[in-house]
């Protein structure tokens, strides 16, 4: 996997993963992540459709807190047109970036999305929402209450994680 300059794993991420942290004002645990250094493709940017998110996602990126790339490769633009004609724009784009630069895909998109990053890119090469979460615990950005407010606020807008806790995945055994 390919690494930012400071160390960090690069993860071009889809909209839905964007718009979760977006929606509970919490874009700050995707742009200050101490694991990942996130990317967003011109095409997820586009999917942003409501005013105060897009500007919320403009603002990070004028900061510098967050990358904005292009699928400028001819391989990029391939795959991207393959996978559009089944996957939508953004989940095509981040896919075709990460099969072509060797990246990390952040979505919480359908079963087909999932099949076509393990697929291209292996099975750990795939991050979800609750994911980026988890390794903030772990990691000890986020307390498993801050983590259990952020679920909780996502539960509130319809995004709904199937387990009680934080708690709970931090006492199941996981592949390292």
């Amino acid at each position: 996997m390919d690494r930012a300059p400071d160390g960090r794993i690069l993860v071009v991420s889809d909209t839905n993963v964007l718009i979760n942290f977006l929606r509970v004002g919490r874009l700050d645990v995707l742009c200050h992540h101490r694991d990942y250094s996130f990317v967003v493709t011109e095409h997820a940017r586009a999917e942003i459709t409501d005013a105060a998110q897009a500007a919320e996602l403009a603002a990070a990126i004028s900061a510098g807190a967050f990358v904005e790339t292009s699928l400028t490769k001819p391989s990029e633009i391939s795959l991207f047109a393959t996978l559009n004609a089944f996957l939508g724009r953004g989940e095509s784009a981040a896919i075709a970036v990460a099969a072509v630069r060797n990246w990390v895909v952040a979505t919480d998109e359908t079963r087909r999305a999932k099949r076509e990053i393990e697929s291209r890119l292996g099975k750990d090469r795939l991050l979800t929402t609750p994911g980026v979460i988890l390794r903030c615990v772990l990691n000890g950005a986020l307390t498993v209450a801050d983590a259990d407010a952020i679920k909780d606020q996502l539960a509130a807008q319809r995004f709904v994680m199937k387990f009680t806790s934080f708690a709970d995945l931090l006492r199941r055994p996981r592949d390292r």
